[in-house]
């Protein structure tokens, strides 16, 4: 899937594809050249990609981008993986208004330590500090991303009670 990611927004040859799943990945997945091209070469036989040869500086080079079934299919799993993630969101915010039921309940239970205890968040480690530094900027971004749907759903059920209380 990341490879036709890769490819959907531009044509790269094998080598480009490996230093950007790297970088993008944070190190998380180094593909070697053992293991890259035989995978491009089975997304080639099932029409997902196609190569052309070209030559570049004296060297012959296979340029690799995305067909339309390739993009099918990309846009399939992405979909797929698009209701996982409002799913995952839907059980964050259950998950969240639990614990402020229990919160309510027992006074020594924060929310953070109830969702620390629920999913035990261990990530990837840095070698470095600009890995590190990355890394924390990536997850500062997930996490700013969570708590905006997080907010526009606590907007929602506040409107609902809202109209409720008005109904009433």
């Amino acid at each position: 899937m990341l490879v036709l990611m890769l490819l959907a927004r531009k044509a790269m040859y094998g080598y480009e594809i490996m230093n950007e799943l790297d970088q993008r990945t944070l190190g998380l997945w180094r593909p070697t050249a053992g293991g890259m091209y035989p995978l491009l070469k089975r997304m080639e036989k099932k029409g997902e990609i196609e190569a052309k040869c070209s030559v570049s500086s004296g060297r012959r080079r296979r340029i690799y981008q995305i067909t339309s079934e390739g993009k099918s299919k990309l846009n399939g799993v992405l979909n797929k993986h698009k209701l996982l993630i409002d799913t995952m969101d839907g059980m964050y915010a259950d998950l969240m208004s639990d614990v402020q039921d229990a919160k309510r309940r027992s006074s020594e239970l924060s929310p953070f330590s109830l969702f620390r205890e629920v999913f035990s968040i261990s990530g990837p480690t840095a070698r470095t500090a600009e890995e590190e530094k990355k890394l924390l900027l990536s997850i500062q971004r997930h996490l700013k991303t969570i708590e905006s749907k997080v907010n526009a759903r606590i907007k929602e059920i506040n409107e609902k009670l809202r109209q409720k209380r008005q109904a009433n």
